[in-house]
């Protein structure tokens, strides 16, 4: 848990913002092939994301 929350600061990402969306994410069938994205130097809240789609 450290871990991830020093590479969260370190990314500029909230620590407990990420942990909420991921472990949500994962808990809802999120693709072991898309993984990568909810690393902290790849994350993009969800709030974003829609964003952007919608634009």
């Amino acid at each position: 848990m450290l871990s991830i929350v020093e590479t969260c600061k370190l990314c500029g990402v909230d620590a407990e913002a990420y942990m909420a969306d991921v472990t949500e994410r994962i808990q809802n069938d999120w693709p072991a092939s898309r993984w990568d994205e909810l690393m902290p130097w790849n994350w993009v809240r969800r709030q974003a994301m829609q964003l952007s789609l919608a634009a």
